[in-house]
């Protein structure tokens, strides 16, 4: 702060607790109260002393009052971890002492705030001290060499990248907003505010830097003599009983413009600007400020919904170029639109069911009926499998180390399996084994999510159930898929608990295996 940096949320929330007040005076007049409605006030008061607080001081002979009046005394340390409080009343007085306050929602409705209401204070509690009436764009102080215009903040709703400038998405003339900005000597900032109005011209409002002073705004090139004690309001005929615009000074050299009764705020001193905005227009900006959704990962989206990777490359795609631009903007202008014209990388979100079919009590071909791979294991071509289905007849024993590291076998080899006459099984039953497993299908490989129940290299199952198991998909040649390929060959489960799930196939799964004699 002692560099002047008043606009960071650390600063602002140091100086929000700076100005709370923590000691404070309410003088009552009263006249004509009814007995009965004093009597119940003493009984009240009377209960809560007996009851509730314990650290009560009460003078009811020495104190002598005014009548008619009473006065209220409340003082609260410094983190209202306690408060002191005095009532005196025309016959009675009454203080209490270091009271504690442990209720932090108590804490911050008893903090009187000269900016902020009760429940503004509680809901800056709520959100961990944030001034969540306002959306802060933070991204907007654009410093550069540059004397082009920038757009800092557009209201737009998201306009598409082929209707950029047409605002052909239902909102009206009077719903659009642009902040621009540029630097200009010693670093200063000019503001342009750009206000959309329902068939006729638009409002300019230029924020002018003056060096130490207070910044000088004009009106559609009129000049407003802004002051500290009053707030000058423009009214439109389209904004109703509300003024279009209010503008006042601080006292510190600092000018704010309240646009449209709060809708947006801006807080300018010539150098820095700080750009306040309501929840109308959550998620429904653009600029230089971000898109305004509290997702830092798209707050960096040029006009064409790119993404860049260097910030003068972002910062260029918004300047408003011509032939009066100076400085390196113009350059970086043309080097970002070629950038994208080369690679344009978008924001793309992946979504993942986050809650299990077991606490969601779902069942898996019901909720993935859609990718569903309705073929068994027995119809399936394994990826060790890779001999015909007479060499699978001919050499079972030697292939089944390998089918037991894959997910199926041809339809003719499951048929000998499973058919006593063609198969000769010993009567003594093995341990069903846990291995992941995989399936080569065309140009891809799928690798189960989890382990999944199997026989052994020297036993063969003969009693199957037909259920259904996630996969990952991946193509046949990539390196890390041949990784896992030869891991689950070696008997050694990768974890592929993290993976997401490419499909869901129908699998023979073994419920009894037994010896091969």
């Amino acid at each position: 702060m002692a560099e002047g940096y008043f606009a960071l949320p650390e600063c602002q929330n140091a100086t929000r607790l700076a100005s709370a007040l923590d000691h404070y005076t309410f003088d009552i007049e009263f006249k004509e109260i009814p007995s009965s409605v004093r009597n119940m006030t003493n009984k009240a008061l009377n209960w809560v002393q007996s009851a509730v607080i314990t650290r009560w001081e009460e003078d009811c002979v020495s104190h002598k009052g005014k009548e008619g009046k009473a006065q209220l005394k409340i003082e609260l340390s410094p983190r209202v971890s306690h408060i002191n409080v005095t009532l005196a009343t025309p016959n009675r007085k009454i203080e209490i002492e270091n009271l504690p306050v442990e209720n932090e929602w108590m804490k911050s409705l008893v903090l009187v705030h000269p900016d902020l209401a009760w429940n503004e204070r509680l809901a800056s509690y709520a959100y961990n001290g944030e001034m969540n009436h306002w959306n802060l764009l933070a991204r907007c102080h654009a410093h550069s060499s540059s004397q082009s215009w920038r757009s800092a903040l557009e209201h737009s709703h998201f306009y598409a990248s082929d209707v950029e400038q047409r605002w052909s998405n239902g909102f009206d003339e009077h719903e659009q907003i642009t902040v621009l900005t540029r630097t200009v000597e010693n670093n200063q900032q000019h503001l342009k505010v750009v206000l959309g109005q329902q068939e006729q011209w638009d409002y300019n409002i230029d924020i002018v830097p003056n060096g130490a002073q207070l910044p000088i705004v004009y009106v559609n090139d009129e000049p407003l003599q802004v002051h500290d004690k009053y707030t000058i309001p423009m009214y439109t005929a389209d904004e109703g009983e509300q003024p279009l615009v209010r503008v006042h000074a601080l006292a510190g050299k600092e000018l704010v413009v309240d646009i449209r009764d709060g809708q947006i705020v801006i807080v300018c001193d010539g150098y820095r600007a700080q750009i306040l905005t309501g929840q109308t227009f959550y998620d429904n900006t653009v600029g230089l400020c971000g898109t305004n959704n509290k997702q830092e990962e798209d707050d960096f989206i040029t006009p064409q919904q790119c993404v860049m990777r260097k910030p003068e490359y972002f910062a260029a795609s918004w300047a408003v170029t011509g032939q009066n631009c100076t400085g390196p903007a113009k350059a970086f202008a043309i080097a970002s639109q070629q950038k994208q014209k080369e690679a344009c990388l978008k924001v793309e979100y992946m979504y993942g069911n986050v809650v299990s079919d077991v606490e969601a009590g779902r069942k898996r071909y019901r909720y993935y009926n859609h990718n569903v791979d309705s073929s068994s294991s027995s119809e399936s071509d394994s990826s060790s499998s890779s001999s015909s289905s007479e060499s699978s007849e001919s050499n079972n024993k030697s292939d089944s180390s390998s089918s037991s590291s894959s997910s199926g076998s041809s339809s003719s080899s499951e048929s000998k399996e499973h058919n006593p006459a063609k198969q000769k099984y010993s009567g003594k039953e093995c341990d069903i084994v846990h291995q992941v497993q995989y399936v080569e299908r065309g140009s891809e490989i799928c690798f189960s999510k989890r382990p999944l129940p199997s026989c052994n290299s020297r036993c063969k199952a003969i009693e199957v159930a037909n259920k259904y198991f996630d996969y990952h998909c991946r193509p046949l040649e990539d390196s890390i898929a041949q990784m896992w390929k030869e891991q689950i060959r070696k008997g050694v489960n990768p974890d592929m608990s993290a993976k997401s799930v490419s499909k869901t196939i129908k699998m023979a799964a073994p419920k009894k295996c037994v010896y091969i004699q």
